[in-house]
């Protein structure tokens, strides 16, 4: 799962040795995205490390429960009407301008889901919650 947030950009996926701790691992492509996590919203989050093979995705694995209630309070917390006016104020012009970027990416949706068969769309990604 990709987050995009107004402190940083983070996947959330479960690694294996996730599945034995019941944890989540979260990486960023900057270090102070991890670290603006934990001082905001996940003190619980463990160290960061650089991953050895790109060199250039942080990881930092935290507790399963702790990452939702993160998660929960982040959007409880929510007090702007403009998300990238709020990311220009608290990260700066040129992040707020890289968001502004995928979100542009991510208007292309549309136009794939227009051409393709919805129904079949939904079936390959939805999966049941629970």
């Amino acid at each position: 799962m990709w987050l995009i947030t107004h402190i940083g950009v983070f996947g959330v996926t479960q690694r294996p040795a996730d599945q034995k701790s019941n944890t989540l691992t979260l990486s960023a492509r900057l270090e102070a995205d991890l670290v603006a996590l934990r001082k905001c919203y996940l003190p619980g989050l463990g160290k960061v490390t650089v991953d050895p093979i790109d060199q250039k995705t942080f990881r930092a694995r935290a507790d399963r429960d702790a990452v939702a209630q993160a998660m929960a309070n982040m959007v409880q917390g929510l007090e702007y009407a403009d998300f990238t006016a709020h990311v220009a104020k608290a990260q700066g012009e040129v992040r707020a301008n890289l968001y502004q970027d995928v979100s542009l990416v991510l208007d292309h949706i549309v136009t794939v889901n227009s051409t393709s068969n919805q129904g079949e769309s939904q079936s390959r990604y939805a999966r049941p919650h629970g």
